[in-house]
């Protein structure tokens, strides 16, 4: 390789990590939207909410993104609302259900504290 290639090579690698970078960024608030849509279209309040990837059963990273948001229904409580989303929309409802117990001490980045 001559040294012409190296440098553009570098320079394409400085350019494109922080494309990547914003890319990601910009889906995880995409899905995160669609996931606070979705809590407001059925009454809920959301208050705070996380994203992760998602698996199969191999270990395998799907196209799809799990959403968590906690949400508020003033008749029912605290409510744990799990979606999987994609980048058109969500696409399964995987529970809705009261607040797991063991999750209150989370943070709001969505670290559990030790």
């Amino acid at each position: 390789m001559g040294g012409l290639t190296i440098v553009v090579l570098i320079v394409c690698g400085v350019i494109t990590i922080p494309l990547f970078w914003w890319v990601h960024c910009g889906l995880e608030s995409w899905y995160v939207r669609l996931g606070r849509s979705f809590c407001t279209r059925r009454g809920l309040t959301p208050s705070r909410w996380r994203c992760g990837p998602q698996f199969d059963d191999a270990g395998v990273k799907t196209e799809y993104s799990v959403v968590e948001i906690d949400c508020d229904r003033p008749e029912e409580g605290r409510q744990l609302v799990r979606l999987l989303v994609w980048i058109f929309g969500v696409r399964k409802v995987m529970s809705i259900g009261p607040f797991p117990e063991e999750e209150e001490g989370q943070q709001e980045s969505g670290h559990v504290r030790k």
